[in-house]
């Protein structure tokens, strides 16, 4: 990690004495007006979803560019496949002057996944075994999900006020079932999945999924100069989450609290960022199908889902840490190297180095999992104690126009029980 960030310093320090006269003042550089639209082959690589090929779209509106960088719309949409099963369907939308005074943002999402991962719960508490990994029956459900989501946001007091109230609904279907293509006497010897619905972990009317219809609701505030890759201020996030609809859904009430700063170092150069979040539950019992799933309040990546792989704990097998409540934290150095002009549009390209970490607060079923254990039926357990699961690693980032970020990251978790091998992240944005 010393390595890493001293490489990391010395780069931005030969960037400032290259690049420095040029982009000194970024308020300087032309604006950007009318629609812009960054087409890209969505291709990338990750050891749980295996190769990527298909399409990707960020369209903008800049209109007359008197609020460029930020954007008046944005659309996005994705259409892809995964080698390993999975797909991308998505289409999004953002705006905050389509309706005066309220940001405004929707989504709607179709990701069917035959080889979705599946550890057990409670992290440290379920075991693993790297041999019997080598079976896909054995980590791995089949588990499609529909999602419907419409969020608003508006101001408290003052139009400008960085306080702001928000609102929304969200809508989750999940079916789930043995993998695809799973032989059946492999299923029934090492499934993890069939083995929690044996001993009754996972409730017998929840294990092929259901439906939810989420209200959300709380607070945000903001004092980030730039959304999509700040250099400076605050966002911190407090929203409740209440679900009391839906096929095989038992109701619940859940909290979502997240706190990123971005510190500014060097001025447009170097940045520390951070983040601090916390997903917990506070009343009822969120189903399992949906213990998953990550909330947001704005959609910067198409896939919401861990603790673990892409977007919480970088590098971690991928929903290795399913509880009821989970902390996790990240902390990166971001470096912008230099900027560039290419096809009429403004780019630059920056580096990050980072740490996750993790930590599961409240357990799902534990007393359920320690009886199955005592009685000597499955799943065994293996630490009845929780520890701290954590990652580290680095990236580029190619940035078009300050708010089209193509993100490549390399992590590697750094306890063999969460993954122990190197992994490849190509996505859009950075993930806070």
């Amino acid at each position: 990690m010393k390595r890493i960030l001293s490489i990391v310093i010395a780069a931005v320090l030969a960037a400032n004495f290259v690049f420095g006269a040029e982009d000194s003042n970024d308020s300087q550089k032309k604006i950007k007006t009318g629609f812009n639209i960054g087409p890209l082959p969505a291709i990338s690589y990750s050891t749980e979803r295996g190769l990527q090929l298909g399409a990707l779209a960020d369209m903008y509106f800049y209109g007359d560019g008197k609020i460029f960088p930020k954007y008046y719309h944005k659309f996005n949409v994705e259409v892809s496949y995964y080698t390993k099963g999975s797909m991308n369907l998505h289409m999004f939308y953002d705006s905050q002057f389509l309706i005066p005074g309220i940001r405004f943002s929707t989504a709607v999402s179709y990701i069917p996944d035959t080889m979705n991962d599946f550890y057990g719960f409670n992290g440290d508490m379920a075991v693993f075994d790297p041999e019997l990994g080598k079976f896909k029956e054995t980590y791995h459900i089949r588990k499609n999900m529909f999602r419907a989501i419409v969020d608003f946001q508006g101001p408290i007091g003052s139009d400008d006020s960085r306080l702001k109230w928000v609102a929304g609904l969200n809508f989750f279907n999940y079916r789930i079932e043995d993998c695809k293509g799973a032989d059946n006497a492999l299923a029934d010897a090492n499934s993890v999945y069939r083995k929690y619905v044996n001993a009754g972990i996972i409730p017998e009317n929840q294990k092929n999924g259901g439906n939810m219809l989420d209200i959300k609701a709380g607070l945000v505030f903001d004092t980030r100069d730039h959304e999509a890759a700040p250099n400076k201020g605050v966002c911190a996030e407090l929203i409740l989450i209440g679900s009391f609809i839906g096929k095989n859904n038992p109701g619940y009430l859940n909290v979502m609290a997240h706190w990123r700063q971005y510190i500014s170092l060097v001025k447009n150069r170097l940045v520390f960022a951070y983040r601090l979040a916390y997903q917990g539950n506070l009343a009822g019992e969120t189903p399992w199908y949906a213990l998953n799933n990550v909330y947001t309040s704005y959609f910067r990546q198409v896939r919401t889902d861990g603790i673990g792989s892409q977007n919480t704990i970088r590098g971690m097998y991928r929903n290795r840490l399913t509880a009821l409540g989970v902390a996790w934290a990240n902390f990166e150095f971001r470096v912008r190297l230099f900027d560039f002009r290419l096809i009429k549009q403004y780019w630059y390209v920056a580096a990050n180095a980072f740490f996750d970490m993790g930590y599961i607060t409240q357990t799902y079923h534990k007393d359920q999992m320690l009886s199955a254990a005592a009685l000597g039926t499955y799943p065994l357990i293996a630490d009845t104690e929780q520890k701290l699961h954590y990652s580290t690693g680095a990236g580029l980032k190619l940035c078009m126009n300050y708010n089209f970020i193509i993100s490549f990251e390399l992590a590697k978790a750094l306890r063999e029980q969460d993954g122990g091998k190197l992994n490849s992240i190509i996505q859009i944005n950075y993930i806070f």
